[in-house]
């Protein structure tokens, strides 16, 4: 019965973190340090936790540099229809409301491991200020195991400072998620767990961008365009950028 509650954390941990209305991960900011910048210019993925007095899972935030603009990155993960393709237990996904329009009301349906078919369901929020891109998201259904969630991904332009003490300009994207379990989760997950998930989510999306990048030009190219009809932007930039 254990390993199958692991299982039900792990699949429902790929969709966001919980949190509650009065502290929304996305209010909230984190600077990087200069050793974070020099892992984050080295290609490593950055792990920072903020505990919470109210909660035994603390805030996270996950940083990974990715390829490309941040408009081509958000184009990818806020694409829907490809979320089954990266995001492991992900069969696929329905729009309940708003297709095409910021706000939407989004269905995952999922299939975990011994437990078979479930789903979730989440608002969607999707935003630009600039050259920086957000996707809030919040759930109305949480997954099994979960009394809510919420989570933002922001992907901008950084200045990383290399090892080499030079500063780089890179796509930085900023997984910031909270998540607050049921009284049976909190009992019998590790928070190692919880934390893993979210990185091997991020580290997917980040593969799925250099792969569109590379063989799928014409997919993000079509990705990019709804993007720039569904929000209204100034971000200059190519649709695909070698």
């Amino acid at each position: 019965m254990k390993i199958l509650y692991r299982l039900v954390f792990v699949a429902a941990a790929f969709f966001g973190a919980a949190g509650r209305s009065d502290a929304s991960p996305r209010s909230r900011a984190v600077s990087l340090s200069e050793e974070h910048q020099v892992q984050l210019s080295a290609g490593e993925q950055v792990l920072v936790t903020n505990e919470r007095e109210t909660s035994f899972y603390p805030d996270i935030r996950v940083y990974q540099v990715v390829e490309g603009t941040p408009e081509e990155a958000m184009a990818v993960f806020a694409d829907m229809g490809v979320r089954k393709d990266y995001q492991p237990y992900v069969v696929g996904t329905e729009i309940l409301e708003g297709a095409g329009e910021p706000n939407t009301l989004v269905m995952w349906d999922l299939n975990v491991p011994t437990l078979g078919r479930k789903n979730a369901v989440y608002r969607q929020e999707l935003s630009s200020t600039g050259c920086k891109f957000q996707l809030h998201v919040r759930a109305v259904k949480p997954p099994v195991g979960f009394e809510s969630e919420d989570s933002t991904m922001s992907l901008e332009h950084a200045m990383l400072k290399g090892a080499d003490g030079k500063f780089r300009m890179a796509t930085l994207a900023t997984y910031a998620a909270r998540v607050d379990p049921s009284w049976w989760m909190r009992v019998v997950h590790p928070r190692s767990s919880h934390f893993k998930a979210y990185q091997a989510m991020v580290m997917a999306f980040s593969k799925q961008v250099s792969q569109e990048r590379a063989e799928k030009t014409q997919l993000l190219e079509a990705q990019v365009r709804t993007l720039r009809k569904t929000i209204p932007q100034t971000c200059a930039a190519k649709i695909v950028s070698k």
